[in-house]
C-alpha cells in the first residue's frame, strides 16, 4: 500500500492500482484526484474535511460519510452513503470498517457533530478523523490529527 498525504486532513491510499480518498477538504489545496479512485471517505461535515469542488473531481465513485455530512452534500447535488460506527463496506479491493461516532469536543458553544473513523483493510491503516475513537484492533499505520485547533497538545500525546 502507498499513502499520499495532501495538505491538512486529506490523504490517498493506493493498492493494486486502486485508490481510496480520505477527507478531501477545502484546506487541501494541493489535492490531485487519482484516476483510479474506487471510493471516498469523509469523516465529518466540517469543510476542512470535504469540499464540493474536490468531490466533483471524483465522479461516479461511492462517498461514505455521516448522516449530517450527507445532508450537507445533498445541497451541492452530491449523493453519499451514510455509515456509522460498526459498519463495514467494500470499495474496490478495500475493506472499510467505520468507528467512532462523535467529533472531539471543540468548545462549549460549538455543537458536536457526527464523526466516523476509518479502519482500512482490517488494521493496515487507521484514521479517526477529528476524534480520539480507538479502533478496537491492532493497527499497522495510524494517521492522527496532531495539530488540530480543537485539541490540546497533551491529548495528541496521549
Amino acid at each position: 500500500m502507498d499513502i499520499t498525504k495532501y495538505m491538512h486532513a486529506c490523504f490517498v491510499v493506493t493498492k493494486n492500482s486502486q485508490s481510496i480518498v480520505i477527507d478531501p477538504g477545502k484546506l487541501s489545496s494541493d489535492f490531485v484526484a487519482p484516476k483510479d479512485t474506487v471510493g471516498v471517505v469523509v469523516t465529518h461535515m466540517h469543510e476542512d474535511h470535504w469540499s464540493a469542488e474536490h468531490l466533483a473531481r471524483i465522479p461516479g465513485v461511492p462517498v461514505f460519510t455521516t448522516a449530517d455530512a450527507a445532508e450537507e452534500m445533498r445541497k451541492f447535488g452530491i449523493e453519499a452513503e451514510v455509515v456509522e460506527a460498526g459498519n463495514t463496506r467494500m470499495a474496490g479491493e478495500f475493506t472499510l470498517t467505520f468507528t467512532g461516532g462523535k467529533h472531539a469536543h471543540i468548545h462549549p458553544d460549538v455543537p458536536v457533530c457526527q464523526n466516523v473513523g476509518i479502519l482500512i483493510d482490517n488494521g493496515e491503516i487507521y484514521y479517526p478523523g477529528d476524534s480520539f475513537a480507538e479502533p478496537g484492533v491492532a493497527i499497522n499505520v495510524l494517521a492522527l490529527p496532531i495539530a488540530a485547533p480543537w485539541m490540546k497538545t497533551s491529548e495528541g500525546m496521549d
